[in-house]
């Protein structure tokens, strides 16, 4: 009997996708890939079968098929739910058979689409973004570039055509203490892009968004925050001139573009993008929002969607932690940031 202790699952979603430890092999369950080649489960099963007991050698299987004839199709793990989950590479094969070589029918479409999206990527990769898995050696790689952080503040600033000007600040910058202490801390690094999905998890631009927005709002608590700050509790409108506002908002003249300068490995050559800097005045009633509102009450979310592999390993991280260490957490910035993944107070 083979001994698969040292395989284990990385716990999949609702759609039946899995990866395995510590390899990163993946699959799938046969009726998320029925519904990947857009046939019935039990078609998926027929083939299944008709592969396995093909001969080797001599078998009548289209070219896709062929090298897999009389071998093992499924994905070997410690699972003691006995699920059937087929190999990545096999659910590739059998999507470009119904892709390309089966006799049309009523889903056939759904397979091309499918097929034509994940050849892109890769069969494997494309079960990572649904898994949330990174390799381990990436997450060697990520932990080997140590300061991550003071690295990225040091190129966001380098452009010198158009840069951050004297007696104005910018929300990547100020929200920088944060997430260094979100590394320093925890150990947990905010990357610009997710290495599997392509997706960008900074959220500078989501911070000004709803900086801008709370600025503006006719509610209690920031007009009462704008009074303390500001000195009148006036709405702040920094919007872009727009259909709903032609001219902009009536403060927009006070913002000043500079080129924030992002790495080439996230956003390409063309990685000197205009963004918005505010003038002094406003960095206390910033502090105070970033502090009070978003990380608390947003930032958690929005990272957790765009990364959720990364807050996985947040949670394991603090679960580790000694009660001290926890309490004394609790009351900082990155306190308030995973207050959600901290056990309840005693």
């Amino acid at each position: 009997m083979t001994d698969n202790s040292e395989y284990w699952l990385v716990p999949g979603d609702e759609d039946g996708y899995y990866t395995r430890e510590p390899d990163g092999v993946s699959g799938m369950i046969v009726t998320s890939l029925a519904k990947l080649c857009g046939v019935d489960q039990s078609a998926i099963t027929q083939m299944l079968n008709k592969i396995r007991d093909s001969d080797p050698i001599m078998n009548d299987l289209e070219d896709c098929l062929k090298s897999y004839a009389g071998k093992e199709l499924r994905l070997i793990t410690n699972d003691l739910g006995g699920r059937l989950i087929i190999l990545d590479e096999v659910c590739q094969a059998i999507l470009e058979y119904y892709a390309f070589d089966a006799r049309s029918y009523t889903g056939k479409e759904i397979a091309v689409n499918n097929f034509r999206a994940i050849a892109k990527a890769g069969m494997r990769f494309f079960i990572w973004s649904k898994t949330g898995y990174l390799p381990s050696e990436l997450r060697k790689e990520e932990a080997k570039r140590g300061s991550y952080w003071y690295k990225r503040i040091g190129l966001a600033m380098s452009d010198s055509d158009n840069p951050l000007q004297a007696g104005y600040f910018c929300v990547y910058v100020e929200m920088m203490r944060f997430f260094s202490e979100l590394e320093m801390r925890v150990g947990y690094v905010v990357d610009d892009k997710n290495l599997i999905t392509g997706q960008y998890i900074v959220p500078d631009i989501s911070i000004g968004l709803c900086f801008n927005n709370w600025l503006r709002s006719d509610d209690e608590l920031p007009s009462l925050a704008r009074q303390e700050f500001l000195g009148s509790g006036e709405p702040i409108d920094f919007r872009r001139p727009s259909p709903k506002v032609p001219d902009g908002g009536k403060h927009r003249h006070e913002i000043l573009d500079y080129n924030h300068v992002y790495p080439i490995e996230s956003h390409g050559e063309d990685n000197a993008k205009l963004s918005n800097s505010y003038p002094n005045k406003y960095k206390s009633i910033f502090h105070y929002y970033l502090e009070e509102y978003y990380i608390p009450d947003k930032c958690l979310n929005y990272i957790k969607d765009r990364d959720p592999q990364g807050i996985e390993n947040l949670k394991k991280t603090i679960s580790l932690m000694p009660e001290k260490t926890k309490r004394a957490l609790s009351n900082t910035l990155v306190g308030r940031f995973i207050r959600g993944l901290l056990p309840p107070s005693r």
